[in-house]
């Protein structure tokens, strides 16, 4: 079975490096960077139990066309949902990284991801450039980690779907700047609101 994200930007597909307006009277932005972890997926049985799947982290890069991966099917008719996480469980954000082999996910070469001053992994990195009106050309970086920032993901499978091929996702990238909790870009600094 493939999971196959699609990155949109509003209406339109996410493209790198293109300055773009998210909400009306908001600065000019662009995404020059989007990557992230997901890691622990489990089947949903119809009766509630979980059954943990093998493939238990994928990284996601935007920028490198890596967005989609590929996980052991369900049984037809027993699922009820996929569940993840955006992020990693605590033992494997803390372990230590030069464990893991060239090209595994978790490998810092590979994801670019670990937070080597201070432990642990990135679990998400949107960067890019903003400009307010005709001012000049600035840059931002949002990060995302720690344990208490994983991001628990759920999936339905309504009955009848076939979850032996592929399970299209659709992660809009703008409603992250517009959400209730949001990023919001100001002249001359950042303020992001309050972590959830």
């Amino acid at each position: 079975m493939t999971l196959q994200i699609r990155h949109l930007f509003g209406e339109r597909p996410l493209r790198l490096g293109e300055l773009e307006t998210v909400i009306a009277g908001s600065p000019m932005m662009s995404v020059t960077r989007f990557d992230y972890l997901v890691s622990d997926f489990r089947w949903v049985k119809l009766d509630g139990s979980e059954s943990p799947l093998s493939q238990q982290v994928a990284y996601i890069s935007v920028g490198s066309d890596r967005t989609s991966l590929t996980l052991p099917p369900a049984p037809l008719g027993t699922s009820a949902a996929l569940r993840f996480r955006v992020g990693l469980l605590s033992h494997l954000n803390h372990a230590n990284p030069t464990q893991f082999a060239a090209l595994d996910p978790l490998n810092p070469s590979v994801n670019g991801l670990h937070w080597g001053w201070q432990g642990g992994y990135v679990f998400m990195a949107l960067e890019g450039n903003w400009r307010q009106s005709e001012g000049p050309l600035d840059g931002y970086s949002f990060h995302l980690a720690t344990d208490a920032l994983v991001m628990p993901v759920e999936i339905p499978i309504r009955e009848g779907v076939d979850v032996s091929s592929v399970i299209p996702l659709v992660l809009d990238v703008a409603r992250i700047f517009g959400a209730v909790k949001k990023l919001q870009l100001d002249i001359g600094h950042l303020n992001p609101f309050p972590n959830p």
